[in-house]
């Protein structure tokens, strides 16, 4: 028996079957990454208490429509909540929560704070903040517009807290009784 091996073509093969693997190797390991991050935040959330549904995407218009229209609780959680804010229609649907009984209450950094003033300057060095723009400025804006809130609706329950222990993410936990589930979302 004579066996001729053709070695081109059998590294050839291998090469292709390498580059198949490497690449759905790699395709399998974002997806997993990204599936077990957001497991490991639920998980976090459940010490918490958050005991049913928790995502970490986006909130759409839609979804903060839905929450500022059927929850009995909104926490709402920012640096400054000037992106938040910026958008009229949730100003006008924190009202709408508002004078319907919802309960809301906004966490924000506290001004004059020397972190912040630090990650003002980093932003600003990176051009996600223009330099005139600073934390304390946005922060004192949204004051004003929640002031004005509570000035309108003096029974309302709105309570803003400020905090300046360390950075937060921005999150929005919103709680529906006739549903009784929490919703955290970020």
């Amino acid at each position: 028996m004579n066996f001729h091996i053709d070695w081109v073509a059998s590294l050839i093969n291998i090469g292709e079957a390498l580059v198949v693997t490497v690449t759905t190797s790699l395709i399998a390991l974002f997806f997993t990454k990204k599936y077990f991050s957001q497991i490991a935040f639920a998980n976090k959330m459940k010490k918490y208490g958050f005991s049913t549904s928790v995502t970490t995407h986006d909130i759409s218009s839609q979804e903060y429509k839905k929450i500022f229209e059927k929850a009995d609780s909104v926490r709402i959680m920012y640096v400054s909540a000037n992106g938040f804010f910026q958008n009229r229609e949730r100003i006008r649907q924190i009202r709408q929560a508002l004078q319907r009984g919802a309960e809301i209450k906004i966490l924000l950094a506290r001004k004059d704070n020397v972190f912040l003033k630090d990650i003002a300057r980093l932003e600003s060095e990176a051009g996600i903040r223009s330099p005139e723009s600073t934390i304390d400025t946005e922060t004192e804006t949204i004051h004003h517009i929640l002031t004005e809130i509570q000035k309108e609706q003096p029974h309302a329950s709105l309570e803003v807290r400020y905090y300046s222990s360390e950075y937060r993410l921005p999150m929005t936990i919103a709680e529906f009784s006739d549903q009784e589930k929490e919703y955290a979302l970020s």
